[in-house]
């Protein structure tokens, strides 16, 4: 049973989910988590960056996704378990939906250059910039990068500057930025991310964590059907479920959230 559903959202909730629209998803967990079914590459831990980056981009083939999951929201502003539907394109452009017994209670649209959240029954309209938005996120990425973090494919614009390194106990090649702060985890079975990180220091605690889990074919395309997001300074976990998401070469993404006239409106 949901207990007061949809309670209105506190602004840490709002900014979760632009965060979640973008693709931003957190969790602590150990380095490799539940390793995906598969077997290490004969030549594991001789592959350089540039080998790392080119796999990374030869699974880059989605144009689309879109379909239906589950949110589960912990937090002390709020918990929760709720439908959600969402699209998403490799132009940048998104939407998602967050609904309880069939009732909408969140509405959010994502362009290249903005993003909006619409709290239903609140009656309020959140709106940010993409790129200072963007900014809150575990690993530096915009709208354009959505798709890619979907999917488990994304290079951050400056990952070309990482040092690779080599996770022999977890089977996984470690991607840290030159600063220490962020740490990806790329597992060479099915050469995907599945574990970004950012410490709050270089050799400090963790600030936010994202974890891709359950990766399964879907067509032609291999997909995580779990994303898990944890904030522990803001003891906040989200978990997206993705078990109906499928690839989508013309997702159905509005331009427009249709936001009702008396609406309140607010920038982040």
């Amino acid at each position: 049973m949901f207990v007061r559903p949809f309670r209105p959202f506190r602004p840490a909730l709002a900014a979760l989910a632009v965060a979640l629209v973008l693709g931003g998803c957190r969790t602590v967990q150990t380095v490799g988590g539940p390793a995906p079914s598969g077997v290490l590459p004969s030549n594991f831990g001789q592959h350089t960056l540039p080998d790392v980056l080119a796999h990374l981009a030869d699974a880059d083939t989605l144009t689309g996704l879109s379909g239906d999951g589950t949110l589960v929201i912990q937090s002390p502003q709020q918990s929760g378990t709720y439908d959600l539907s969402l699209a998403a394109a490799s132009t940048g452009h998104a939407s998602l939906t967050v609904s309880s017994f069939g009732i909408a209670g969140a509405r959010a649209l994502v362009r290249p250059d903005s993003v909006f959240v619409y709290n239903v029954l609140q009656r309020e309209l959140l709106a940010a910039d993409a790129r200072r938005a963007a900014d809150v996120l575990p690993v530096p990425v915009g709208p354009s990068d959505l798709l890619d973090l979907l999917t488990g494919t994304f290079r951050p614009a400056d990952v070309a500057t990482y040092a690779l390194s080599v996770d022999r106990a977890n089977g996984l090649y470690l991607l840290r930025s030159p600063d220490g702060r962020r740490v990806l985890a790329v597992d060479p079975r099915v050469w995907r991310v599945v574990r970004a990180v950012r410490y709050a220091t270089s050799g400090g605690g963790v600030q936010e964590e994202v974890l891709w889990a359950n990766y399964a074919s879907s067509g032609s395309a291999l997909l995580p059907r779990r994303l898990t997001v944890r904030q522990p300074g803001a003891n906040t976990s989200v978990v997206l479920l993705l078990s109906g998401v499928r690839p989508d070469p013309a997702p159905a993404i509005p331009t427009r959230l249709n936001v009702p006239a008396g609406v309140s409106r607010r920038v982040l």
